[in-house]
């Protein structure tokens, strides 16, 4: 797709929430992932509350980030509402929209008033790739979220983090950082591509099931590939903004682990500042952190500005990160150059990769 057509799209029929009241509908993990983003923009602090069919979910007068969850029935109650559609597949969103729209109830699916809302910022994101195929998979992740539609499968690209020959060359010097580790997937990945030539791995996880998996593929990694214990790291923790005490809530057995920063749900977890926590310089660092990626790269500023490593960063989890976390970056090191990648045939694994030629 080109930058006029990009353009196009986002400029048309955009959403009028001048003097609206705003409802987001949903409170599932989809919802909870959007937080993080909501917080960085302006209508974000304009939410009035949620939306949820869940009888569960707002009998007794229940509460989701701080904010009042009602029924759909209760909508019909309020006087110049719009109702934003916090849902994860398109299906689920057609059938929210249906229901909206029985009701007479304004309704958009949320990235797509988020997207167009910010289209300057998006089109600032489009010029900033480095090649063809990026700007072209860019703007076909976009145009698929604008319509709530899952993107063309022809962007699909195997070999997520690893892509890019320049970021698995193989270099004694290499230092991975790996937030997110899970149980080592990727850290196992990276170890074959650089075909166990490498200097140190760091891998952070803050999910305690998932670290004692990941302590014991760190043995037979190591046992395997001849790897010193001491050249794979692997730190039970959080990554953000700064150092300070969370919670972590697990779904799907621990794979979507996430940070919550409202309310007692969950375990508690230490978080710290990738600035705080690394000393020596890294080379390579790979970011899939259930939409805290934003913040890690804050607290990672000044390492990333001074040691400029390779990145591949998730920017997927929610509609903000697709344009906020390119202009952070950017802001960090303008010499850096950036591709993006789409690993599935849904709207997750859209992947930011960064380096300097």
């Amino acid at each position: 797709m080109k930058r006029a057509e990009l353009e196009r799209v986002l400029t048309e029929n955009i959403p009028d929430l001048e003097g609206k009241c705003l409802w987001i509908w949903g409170t599932g993990n989809t919802a909870c992932l959007y937080q993080e983003g909501l917080s960085r923009i302006e209508f974000g602090s304009r939410i009035e509350g949620y939306v949820d069919s869940d009888m569960e979910k707002w009998k007794g007068g229940g509460y989701f980030y701080g904010k009042p969850v009602i029924s759909p029935s209760m909508l019909k109650e309020c006087k110049d509402i719009c109702v934003l559609i916090c849902a994860g597949t398109p299906n689920a969103i057609g059938e929210i929209r249906k229901e909206l729209n029985e009701m007479n109830v304004s309704a958009f699916f949320i990235d797509e008033v988020i997207l167009k809302t910010y289209r300057e910022n998006v089109l600032k994101c489009y010029d900033l790739l480095f090649d063809d195929d990026s700007k072209d998979i860019y703007a076909e992740v976009v145009k698929s979220r604008l319509k709530g539609e899952y993107p063309d499968k022809k962007v699909y690209s195997d070999n997520q983090y690893f892509i890019w020959n320049k970021l698995t060359s193989k270099d004694v010097g290499e230092v991975y950082v790996d937030c997110g580790a899970y149980v080592g997937d990727t850290i196992e990945k990276y170890i074959w591509y650089k075909g166990g030539v490498l200097k140190k791995i760091i891998g952070i996880e803050p999910d305690m099931f998932n670290f004692k998996a990941l302590e014991q593929r760190k043995k037979r990694l190591c046992t395997e590939w001849n790897v010193e214990e001491q050249n794979i790291n692997i730190i039970n923790c959080s990554v953000a903004e700064k150092m300070k005490i969370q919670r972590i809530t697990r779904n799907l057995n621990g794979f979507g682990s996430k940070v919550i920063e409202y309310g007692n749900e969950g375990i508690e977890t230490k978080t710290v500042a990738l600035d705080d926590l690394l000393s020596e310089p890294y080379t390579f660092l790979k970011a899939d952190i259930e939409s805290f990626e934003y913040k890690m790269l804050l607290g990672a500023r000044e390492s990333i500005s001074i040691w400029r490593p390779h990145l591949a960063i998730c920017i997927y989890h929610n509609a903000v990160d697709l344009f906020s976390i390119m202009l952070l970056i950017h802001s960090f090191v303008p010499d850096y150059k950036m591709a993006i990648r789409h690993h599935t045939n849904n709207w997750s694994e859209t992947v930011l990769y960064v380096w300097i030629e």
